[in-house]
Protein backbone atom coordinates (compact mmCIF):
# COMPACT_ATOMS: atom_id res chain seq x y z
CA UNK A 1 0.00 0.00 0.00
CA UNK A 2 1.55 3.21 -1.23
CA UNK A 3 1.06 5.92 1.56
CA UNK A 4 1.15 9.21 0.66
CA UNK A 5 1.93 12.40 2.71
CA UNK A 6 3.05 15.89 2.54
CA UNK A 7 6.42 16.61 1.84
CA UNK A 8 9.12 17.25 4.82
CA UNK A 9 9.72 20.89 3.21
CA UNK A 10 6.55 21.53 3.21
CA UNK A 11 5.25 24.16 5.92
CA UNK A 12 1.02 23.19 6.43
CA UNK A 13 -0.77 25.98 8.25
CA UNK A 14 -4.65 26.21 8.72
CA UNK A 15 -7.67 24.67 10.06
CA UNK A 16 -10.38 22.08 9.41
CA UNK A 17 -11.98 24.37 6.68
CA UNK A 18 -8.79 26.52 5.62
CA UNK A 19 -5.33 25.15 4.65
CA UNK A 20 -2.11 26.69 3.08
CA UNK A 21 0.52 24.37 1.87
CA UNK A 22 4.36 26.36 1.38
CA UNK A 23 7.58 24.62 -0.08
CA UNK A 24 10.50 25.79 1.80
CA UNK A 25 12.48 24.44 -1.05
CA UNK A 26 10.98 25.87 -4.18
CA UNK A 27 8.49 28.88 -2.98
CA UNK A 28 5.37 26.85 -4.02
CA UNK A 29 2.48 27.51 -2.25
CA UNK A 30 -0.92 25.55 -2.33
CA UNK A 31 -4.51 26.90 -0.78
CA UNK A 32 -7.02 23.97 -1.40
CA UNK A 33 -10.48 24.88 -1.94
CA UNK A 34 -13.14 24.27 1.48
CA UNK A 35 -13.58 20.54 -0.69
CA UNK A 36 -10.20 19.27 -0.57
CA UNK A 37 -9.05 21.47 2.34
CA UNK A 38 -9.88 18.15 5.23
CA UNK A 39 -8.22 15.88 2.42
CA UNK A 40 -4.60 18.06 2.76
CA UNK A 41 -5.16 18.05 6.60
CA UNK A 42 -5.44 14.20 6.47
CA UNK A 43 -2.33 14.72 4.30
CA UNK A 44 -0.18 16.10 7.58
CA UNK A 45 -0.74 12.66 8.75
CA UNK A 46 -0.12 10.49 5.68
CA UNK A 47 -2.95 8.79 4.06
CA UNK A 48 -4.04 6.84 1.15
CA UNK A 49 -5.82 7.38 -2.20
CA UNK A 50 -8.46 5.07 -1.21
CA UNK A 51 -8.87 6.27 2.53
CA UNK A 52 -9.04 9.94 1.23
CA UNK A 53 -11.66 9.19 -1.71
CA UNK A 54 -13.31 6.81 1.20
CA UNK A 55 -13.59 10.54 2.92
CA UNK A 56 -14.43 12.40 -0.29
CA UNK A 57 -17.69 10.43 -0.42
CA UNK A 58 -18.55 10.20 2.91
CA UNK A 59 -18.59 14.16 3.21
CA UNK A 60 -20.44 14.70 -0.54
CA UNK A 61 -22.06 11.32 -1.01
CA UNK A 62 -20.74 11.49 -5.15
CA UNK A 63 -20.18 7.73 -5.19
CA UNK A 64 -16.66 5.99 -4.73
CA UNK A 65 -15.69 6.57 -8.27
CA UNK A 66 -15.86 9.98 -8.57
CA UNK A 67 -14.59 10.69 -5.32
CA UNK A 68 -11.07 7.82 -6.62
CA UNK A 69 -11.27 10.45 -9.87
CA UNK A 70 -10.92 13.82 -7.37
CA UNK A 71 -9.18 12.96 -5.08
CA UNK A 72 -6.51 11.40 -7.83
CA UNK A 73 -6.45 15.00 -9.56
CA UNK A 74 -5.95 16.39 -6.17
CA UNK A 75 -2.25 14.15 -5.66
CA UNK A 76 -1.58 14.52 -9.04
CA UNK A 77 -1.38 18.49 -9.36
CA UNK A 78 -0.20 18.60 -5.40
CA UNK A 79 2.90 15.89 -6.61
CA UNK A 80 3.47 18.10 -9.52
CA UNK A 81 4.19 21.40 -6.98
CA UNK A 82 6.14 18.62 -5.05
CA UNK A 83 4.06 18.93 -1.87
CA UNK A 84 3.47 15.53 -1.63
CA UNK A 85 5.51 12.32 -1.45
CA UNK A 86 4.47 8.73 -2.00
CA UNK A 87 5.76 6.36 0.70
CA UNK A 88 5.17 2.18 -0.15
CA UNK A 89 4.96 0.35 2.56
Amino acid sequence: MTTIRLHSDVLHVGNAEHQVLLSKRTGTFYAPNPTAAPLVNRLAAGTTVAELARDLDERHAIGLPRATADVTELVTRLEAQHLIVREDG
